[in-house]
């Protein structure tokens, strides 16, 4: 299987399920869907310029699977482009998901994701 992993550089959990999933194997992408390079440029610009990346990173590896860690950034709609094209998708966020600790943790597009 073809796994895309995105991850938000989160303590090394990105590499380490990476690894595991080779450890199965899988074959494994692993992109960093939130680098700091544009922390000058406002946030909503931001997320939707790295969301055209990622996009086309995702179509261009063409995986079964995309999991991402975390993805409170990822705006509502890519998520579901990816599962028109027949990919699953999965959301493993180690924050409360739904906002209601801290707003900036919600997956405001949790709906999108088949797990």
């Amino acid at each position: 299987m073809k796994v895309f992993l995105a991850s938000g550089g989160y303590l090394n959990i990105d590499v380490q399920c990476k690894k595991a999933f080779e450890d199965l194997g899988h074959e494994v992408f692993l992109y960093n869907y939130r680098p700091n390079k544009l922390s000058k440029i406002p946030l909503n610009l931001v997320r939707k310029y790295y969301s055209k990346i990622l996009l086309k990173k995702v179509f261009e590896y063409n995986p079964d699977f995309f999991l991402i860690i975390k993805g409170e950034t990822i705006p509502k709609g890519i998520v579901k482009k990816f599962s028109s094209k027949g990919i699953i998708t999965a959301n493993w966020t180690l924050d409360e998901p739904f906002g209601e600790l801290y707003s900036f943790n919600k997956i405001h597009n949790i709906e999108e994701y088949d797990y």
